[in-house]
């Protein structure tokens, strides 16, 4: 919309605030397009792979792992 359609389109709208649609309306046509650029940022390097994971250490304290009894004081 051009700021000279304002009056036309909103004639029930009080004139200060045509006033300032129109000033609105002229800035953003005065004002150059914003054009659409590639990022020319420096890529990242690439990321290290995750470590291998962990086997979590053995907390039972025997081989077999029958040994509930002491645990229980039986």
């Amino acid at each position: 919309m051009h700021p000279s359609e304002v009056d036309s389109k909103y004639p029930g709208v009080p004139i200060k605030k045509r006033n300032i649609l129109k000033d609105i309306l002229s800035r953003i046509e005065n004002t150059a397009p914003q054009v659409a650029q590639w990022n020319t940022a420096p890529m990242l390097p690439p990321r290290r792979a995750p470590p291998p994971p962990v086997a979590p250490p053995d907390d039972s304290g025997s081989s077999d792992g029958d040994d509930w009894g002491s645990e229980f004081g039986q």
